[in-house]
């Protein structure tokens, strides 16, 4: 019970508990670059950069320069650091957490958790793939972001489609598309999480901050462990239910 309960509080995020944005978000209309193939606009904006350095993991990029084209960076680029499910890797995973996120309630929650999942992972029963990875997120494989609200060097509420493989849903890992909300602050010079969840109450609007859950497509097959790409088929599906207005593409989604 402990371990599932783990699973499910470090892939599902908790809460978003910050200020209301309603600021008029400027920017992103002047960083477009064209159509890509699904018919979003294009971005400038890259996942896996945007940063001046790298957190205590080697790899996410930290020390942005606070517009509101760095939040949509570092929205992506925090996500894994959020959403991976991998206990082996926890520690350096946890000292990047610590550098991004300012919530201490959410960190306290995460590590009492992932620790004990760390600890007991083969004794759970809880099924792995690739070593001992329970979910494993790809950012570029959805590719989508929209930046509902931003203020530069204040906040920002970004949400973002990712892919992400999950080895608890049966004898093969299946790979989802999911919708994740990132509100993001200016603290110590630097965008920081404030909160994250993917949008599944309030009919995935948070209460109305967001303009619809956004898009998700489940149970895809994973070959290898490894997310598909967001054909048109796929993203005909996912946004089935769901508005298409806002969202854009980053410049580095696969395709």
């Amino acid at each position: 019970m402990a371990a599932a309960i783990v699973v499910a509080a470090i892939t599902a995020a908790a809460l978003i508990l910050g200020t209301r944005h309603d600021q008029p978000v400027a920017e992103a209309a002047a960083t477009v670059a064209g159509g890509g193939k699904l018919g979003f606009p294009v971005s400038q904006v890259r996942i896996g950069s945007g940063g001046s350095g790298v957190a205590a993991d080697g790899k996410t990029p930290i020390g942005y320069d606070g517009s509101c084209n760095s939040a949509a960076a570092a929205a992506a680029n925090y996500l894994p650091v959020i959403a991976d499910v991998h206990p082996s890797a926890w520690r350096a995973q946890q000292k990047a957490l610590a550098q991004i996120d300012v919530s201490a309630d959410e960190l306290e929650a995460k590590t009492t958790l992932a620790d004990l999942e760390a600890k007991n992972l083969e004794a759970s029963g809880i099924r792995t793939f690739d070593g001992d990875w329970v979910t494993r997120t790809d950012v570029a494989s959805g590719g989508l972001y929209r930046l509902v609200s931003c203020s530069e060097r204040t906040s920002a509420l970004v949400q973002v489609v990712y892919g992400v493989v999950d080895a608890r849903t049966g004898d093969d890992p299946k790979a989802s598309f999911v919708t994740q909300s990132l509100d993001l602050s200016w603290h110590g010079g630097d965008w920081m999480v404030t909160r994250s969840q993917a949008p599944l109450g309030d009919n995935g609007t948070l209460g109305g901050r967001l303009p619809d859950r956004g898009p998700n497509a489940a149970a895809l097959p994973a070959p290898g462990g490894k997310a598909p790409v967001l054909t048109k088929e796929l993203a005909d599906q996912a946004f089935k239910d769901v508005s298409r207005e806002g969202w854009i593409e980053y410049a580095n989604a696969l395709r």
